[in-house]
């Protein structure tokens, strides 16, 4: 019976020792509340981020872009750095813009024009 007292207080040492080994390792969880339309805005805001980088990655608006005089992979920085509401801008001013060669002209000077401003 004493042997089994003597292990059986060590194992009670062990247990209390690695649970507060365990105490000590654990940090403290914050919460806070989120707003379900920042959750939807944000988003939003990054697949017109995703259709913008998209728009810019056709052969035709690189080379047209490399000709201006712009690196296309400063401008995906760029675009990165945007604001939500400069993103979302730019975006309708994509769906706006009429097709066909001029409005790719168009669609790059709009760009240019929002890259300089920031």
């Amino acid at each position: 019976m004493n042997a089994f007292s003597h292990i059986s207080r060590n194992i009670n040492y062990m247990i209390t020792v690695g649970i507060f080994t365990i105490s000590l390792c654990m940090t403290n969880a914050h919460a806070q509340i989120v707003d379900t339309e920042a959750i939807v805005n944000n988003s939003n805001t990054q697949q017109e981020r995703d259709r913008i980088k998209n728009s810019l990655n056709r052969e035709s608006v690189k080379i047209k872009l490399l000709e201006l005089g712009v690196n296309p992979a400063e401008l995906q920085g760029r675009i990165n750095s945007l604001t939500d509401a400069e993103t979302l801008t730019l975006a309708q001013n994509i769906d706006s813009l009429p097709a066909g060669g001029a409005g790719t002209v168009t669609w790059i000077l709009i760009i240019l024009l929002i890259v300089l401003l920031v």
